[in-house]
C-alpha cells in the first residue's frame, strides 16, 4: 500500500490514526497518490445516524449522513448544512419552521425533501425502532411534519432555546428505508454527506469523496479513505 497519503480528515481526528499504509488481501480503492488509510482503533457499529452511539461511529457516520445543521466547535452556534433556514413562529414559540435548500440529493441520485427530515425524526422517536436518541426527541418534540416539498414544521413541547443544536441528527433516506423495514441493508449506505460508502468488507469500510475537486484545485484531501480495525496498538504502530 505505499504511495498512500497521510493526511488528517475532519471529524475524525483524536479518535482515527492516519497511517501511509498496510497490508490488506482486498485491493484499495483508487491510486496511491488519491487514497489515505485510516487506522481505527475500534469496530464502528453502525453508520446509521440514529443509532451511532461510539464515538467512533458517530464521526464516521457525520462524513456519511449530512444533518440540517452543523454546530461550530469553537462559537458553538449552528449552522447550515442541509438547512436553508430556519424560523420560529411570532405567536407560538414553539413551533420552528425549517426550510431545506433546494436541489440536494442523496448519494444514489434521489431529491432530499421534507419526508425525509419526517421520517428520520420519527423513526428516532418510535420506539419499535430502538433508537439510543429516542428519550431526548420524544421528550422535546410534539410532531414533525411537511409542509411542502422543501419545508418542515417541527412543533416541540415546551419553547427550547436548543431546538437548532437539536437539530445535528443525520438525515436518513424514506425511499430507501421504507423497503427495508427501516433499516439498512448490509454494505447499503446512501447518505448525503460530503463522503459515500464504495465498499464494506471484513473490517476495512472503502469511502469517496463526493465533490471531486479539479485538478490544481489546492485541496490535499484524498478522493478515497479506507478505514481499516486494528484493535492491537502494537499492531497499528507496525501498519
Amino acid at each position: 500500500m505505499s504511495g498512500s497519503r497521510i493526511v488528517a480528515v475532519a471529524g475524525l481526528v483524536g479518535v482515527l490514526f492516519v497511517w501511509p499504509g498496510c497490508n490488506h488481501e482486498a485491493p484499495l480503492p483508487g491510486e496511491g497518490s488519491d487514497r489515505a488509510v485510516v487506522l481505527l482503533e475500534d469496530t464502528p457499529k453502525s453508520f446509521d445516524p440514529r443509532l451511532a452511539i461510539d464515538a467512533v461511529s458517530m464521526r464516521i457516520s457525520k462524513l456519511v449522513f449530512a444533518a440540517l445543521v452543523t454546530v461550530d466547535n469553537e462559537t458553538l452556534t449552528p449552522e447550515a448544512e442541509l438547512a436553508e433556514r430556519w424560523a420560529r413562529d411570532a405567536k407560538d414559540e414553539r413551533v420552528w419552521t425549517v426550510t431545506l435548500k433546494p436541489g440536494l440529493t442523496w448519494h444514489d441520485g434521489a431529491p432530499i425533501t421534507a419526508a425525509d427530515v419526517v421520517y428520520t425524526y420519527e423513526t428516532v422517536m418510535d420506539s419499535r425502532f430502538g433508537s439510543p436518541f429516542r428519550d431526548p426527541y420524544a421528550a422535546q418534540f410534539e410532531r414533525v411534519t411537511a409542509v411542502d416539498p422543501l419545508t418542515v414544521r417541527f412543533v416541540l413541547k415546551a419553547p427550547s432555546a436548543t431546538f437548532l443544536t437539536d437539530l445535528v441528527l443525520g438525515l436518513v433516506p424514506k425511499h430507501v428505508l421504507e423497503k427495508t423495514d427501516g433499516r439498512f441493508a448490509d454494505g447499503v449506505w446512501t447518505g448525503s454527506g460530503a463522503w459515500k460508502v464504495v465498499g464494506v468488507s471484513g473490517k476495512r469500510v472503502d469511502l469517496e469523496r463526493v465533490e471531486i475537486p479539479p485538478p490544481g484545485g489546492g485541496s490535499h484531501a484524498p478522493r478515497y479513505l479506507s478505514l481499516v480495525t486494528i484493535r492491537d496498538e502494537g499492531t497499528r504502530l507496525l501498519a
